[in-house]
C-alpha cells in the first residue's frame, strides 16, 4: 500500500517536469530571423491587405466554435474523473467502517 501512495505523486511530478520542459522549449526554441532575407518572405507578409478583414472577424469565428469544443472537452472528462474519485473515497470510507482494510 506504501508504494501506491508514493506513485501517483512521482508520476504527476515527472509529469510535471516533462510538460515544464516541453514548454519551455516550445517558447525559447528557434525560431526564424525577425527580418526577411527572401523576396517572397517579404511578399507573403503583404499578401492579404487589411480592408479585407480578414484577420478579426475570422479569428473570432473560429475561435467561437473551438471555445465550445473546449468546454465541453473540459467539462464531461472532469466530472467522469470527479465522479470516480468521489467513489472509490466513499468506498474506501466504507470498507474502513466495516473493519476490511
Amino acid at each position: 500500500m506504501a508504494s501506491r501512495r508514493v506513485l501517483l505523486p512521482f508520476l504527476l511530478a515527472v509529469m510535471a517536469c516533462a510538460s515544464a520542459v516541453w514548454s519551455m522549449s516550445f517558447v525559447y526554441g528557434s525560431s526564424p530571423s525577425a527580418t526577411p532575407t527572401t523576396r517572397s518572405l517579404r511578399v507573403s507578409q503583404h499578401a492579404v491587405p487589411v480592408e479585407l478583414g480578414s484577420s478579426v472577424a475570422t479569428a473570432l469565428e473560429v475561435t467561437t466554435a473551438a471555445w465550445g469544443a473546449n468546454i465541453a472537452l473540459l467539462v464531461v472528462p472532469f466530472t467522469f474523473l470527479i465522479q470516480l474519485y468521489l467513489q472509490s473515497e466513499r468506498t474506501k470510507a466504507e470498507r474502513a467502517e466495516l473493519g476490511y482494510d
